[in-house]
């Protein structure tokens, strides 16, 4: 009999421990941003993207090692004195601006499951630089005992911002005060026009703690003649 799993994609959350939703996460990007007017602020956090991985025998032994993998993950977070798990949405600032669960359970094979969770380390805390927080991670990591046939990978540390919108209202106050610094120009034979400011507050790696948060938005000028 066919297995009823093969050639499914499932995707679920994950409920351990999930008792209140965080604010959304945004991991900054490293490129030049196309809009001068930024606020600076310090990154909250470094954050590390890690992937579990179960190979069991049957989907429900791979889905079974997950939770356990998971469940594992959360508890060691819980009795670590800086590192926690992110459980809310998260969002690349640039590249991608969809919301991403904090855990998401994905099957694509027969017997493989793979689970995707962000690892933080505050930085207000302890000060620490990105090379510290990578270590802090991987010692955590460590302490994890993960079940048999099953591994994790991680990726790069970034910063990231804690809920961005939060910032929006200072940031339009910059960009008034440069549209009124073009209306001084152009008037009384100008037509400014500004389009793009209801799209999310982005955010940009400027050096290893601090991320500038901006709106890409556009300006376009017009004198009478039509130019």
């Amino acid at each position: 009999m066919r297995n009823p799993f093969s050639g499914i994609v499932l995707c679920v959350l994950i409920a351990v421990s999930l008792t209140q939703a965080e604010t959304p996460l945004v991991i900054a990007s490293r490129g030049a941003r196309p809009v001068a007017e930024a606020v600076t602020k310090p990154a909250d956090f470094f954050v590390c993207s890690v992937s579990i991985t179960s190979e069991g025998r049957t989907p429900e032994a791979s889905l079974d090692d997950l939770q356990l993998a998971n469940t594992r993950l959360l508890q060691t977070a819980e009795q670590d004195p800086v590192i926690r798990i992110h459980k809310g949405p998260v969002c690349l600032a640039a590249e991608d601006q969809a919301n991403r669960p904090f855990a998401t359970i994905s099957v694509e094979q027969v017997a493989q499951a793979t689970s995707h969770h962000h690892i933080l380390v505050p930085i207000a805390l302890n000060k620490p630089n990105a090379l510290s927080a990578g270590l802090m991670i991987n010692d955590f990591l460590a302490k994890i005992r993960m079940p048999a046939r099953t591994k994790y990978t991680q990726g790069q540390v970034k910063l990231a911002v804690d809920n961005p919108e939060q910032y929006r209202g200072e940031i339009l106050e910059k960009i008034a005060q440069n549209i009124s610094l073009y209306r001084k120009v152009l008037e009384p034979r100008g037509l400014i026009q500004v389009s793009g400011l209801e799209t999310p507050v982005r955010v940009s790696q400027l050096d290893d703690q601090t991320v500038a948060l901006y709106i890409d938005y556009r300006l376009t000028l017009k004198s009478d003649d039509g130019r």
